[in-house]
């Protein structure tokens, strides 16, 4: 199978230093990859990995969500799928707790954790491993309650992640203290807010998400073909020039020098 070159992928933009984006640039990305999200959620499908290296971009600034090899159809309720599921850093909070009846919010979530880095040019939720993931999660967002978040204790994992946890001890929300100190608008702040909703059944469907005041506030979004244009660039590229930057030089005698340690099928979207 043979498809059309799609010059970046959003990991690969995100990547490069020279690389950075204007509220108005990432309001068009986001603008792009919401609307395709409400195509494939109104025909029941979850795409279950949306992160940035499955988001490609021609040069004419068109965006693709590809890789659907994890994507299943939402089938009737009560349906169990497996939560292991979604690359770690952009997995949803009641994945990590073990959901397996979960639905379209788990790319609704990925979706914001990719704005929130655009807007900011850093990985929001960089965790090493599920553990690590969602005590990040819950350290910004603030420890879950029954009232904000019904049913939540009852997940298979819940216990594990949380156990007894005294009221002193449970993590506030500093999501707008920690982001409004770094510049973002308050609509900016409230649109990435409600995407982040650690409840899933709270977060807004891709269709409400697109009716939000931040798209239509200033600045806007650019038109897909104003986008800048950068030389081509993608996640595997970046990371085979990160390993020949931390190989280092190689001695002439001995090899390396001992002074420094040594996807996808698109489719376009409507």
């Amino acid at each position: 199978m043979v498809f059309e070159y799609m010059d970046y992928d959003l990991t690969g933009l995100l990547d490069t230093p020279e690389v950075h984006f204007s509220e108005a640039q990432v309001k068009c990305y986001a603008q792009q990859l919401l609307r395709g999200l409400a195509y494939c959620h109104a025909r029941n499908v979850m795409h279950r990995d949306i992160k940035g290296s499955n988001i490609l971009i021609s040069r004419d600034g068109k965006v693709k969500i590809a890789d659907f090899g994890l994507a299943r159809f939402l089938g009737e309720s009560g349906r169990r799928y497996t939560n292991r599921v979604v690359t770690l850093w952009y997995r949803a909070p009641e994945l990590l707790l073990g959901e397996n009846r979960y639905s379209f919010a788990v790319d609704i979530w990925s979706v914001g954790c990719l704005v929130l880095e655009m807007l900011t040019g850093r990985p929001v939720f960089p965790g090493k491993d599920e553990a690590n993931q969602a005590q990040l999660i819950f350290s910004l967002l603030g420890t879950p309650n029954e009232e904000e978040w019904p049913g939540y204790r009852s997940l298979p994992y819940a216990n594990t992640i949380f156990g007894a946890v005294p009221e002193a001890k449970k993590y506030p929300n500093v999501f707008r203290t920690v982001f409004g100190s770094k510049g973002l608008s308050p609509v900016a702040l409230d649109f990435v807010e409600k995407l982040l909703t650690t409840c899933p059944d709270q977060r807004p469907s891709a269709t409400d998400a697109l009716q939000h005041p931040w798209f239509t506030s200033e600045p806007l979004p650019c038109r897909p073909q104003d986008l800048p244009r950068y030389d081509s660039v993608h996640e595997y590229q970046v990371r085979k020039r990160r390993h020949a930057e931390r190989a280092g030089p190689k001695h002439p005698c001995r090899g390396r020098t001992t002074e420094r340690p040594c996807r996808a099928r698109a489719v376009t979207l409507p």
